[in-house]
């Protein structure tokens, strides 16, 4: 999958509640340990510039501890991570 032109991705997670994708960046055909996140359009025409909107580049351990675990948070109950976090 490709990015504004730019970049590469490996897409492996997607938000349930929104259409955003977490991908890892891929260079010259490696898969970096940068995640990205990127918000999808569904308009069925070509896009307008800047869409689909790129969000955030950081490592993978950083993406997990201020992104993933915060938007679970806001529509998971504490059982919920609970059982996640210690199955």
């Amino acid at each position: 999958m490709e990015v504004g032109g730019t970049s590469d991705i490996w897409p492996f997670a997607v938000r349930q509640d929104m259409d955003t994708i977490a991908a890892f960046l891929v260079e010259a055909g490696e898969v970096k340990d940068l995640v990205v996140t990127v918000h999808l359009t569904w308009t069925g025409k070509k896009e307008l510039p800047g869409w689909p909107s790129e969000a955030l580049r950081q490592p993978f351990q950083r993406w997990l501890a201020e992104v993933l675990i915060a938007d679970a948070a806001e529509w998971m109950t504490e059982e919920d991570l609970e059982d996640i976090l210690n199955p």
